[in-house]
């Protein structure tokens, strides 16, 4: 993986997700969603293609919050259309519980 400087000192800082933080207080993004597709990658999102482009893309989601073999990429899209189908308030509170979770006990290890 290469990383520009920049990214480096966010690395280096801790601070990776602070560009997508600033996309979120902008607008572009949302602090729960879809995961971001790449440009050109829309052929890997198959049949749930709609649902992607029915939400703006999160920070975190259901691909966090989800049990471990459907974490896997090819039940993303699976997982995103479910996350779209099914959205609720609560559900993204749920969502952000497990995130902040799964996310300190990855630090403290």
């Amino acid at each position: 993986m290469r990383l520009t400087p920049v990214g480096a000192v966010l690395t280096r800082l801790g601070l990776v997700d602070l560009p997508q933080f600033i996309n979120v207080l902008r607008g572009d993004m949302s602090f729960v969603g879809p995961r971001p597709v790449a440009p050109g990658a829309s052929e890997l999102i198959g049949s749930a293609g709609e649902f992607y482009l029915e939400s703006r893309p999160g920070m975190t989601g259901p691909w966090r919050a989800g049990a471990s073999e459907e974490n896997a990429p090819a039940h993303r899209p699976t997982l995103t259309r479910r996350y779209v189908e099914t959205w609720s308030f609560f559900n993204d509170l749920r969502i952000i519980a497990k995130s902040v979770t799964a996310a300190c006990l990855t630090r403290s290890n």
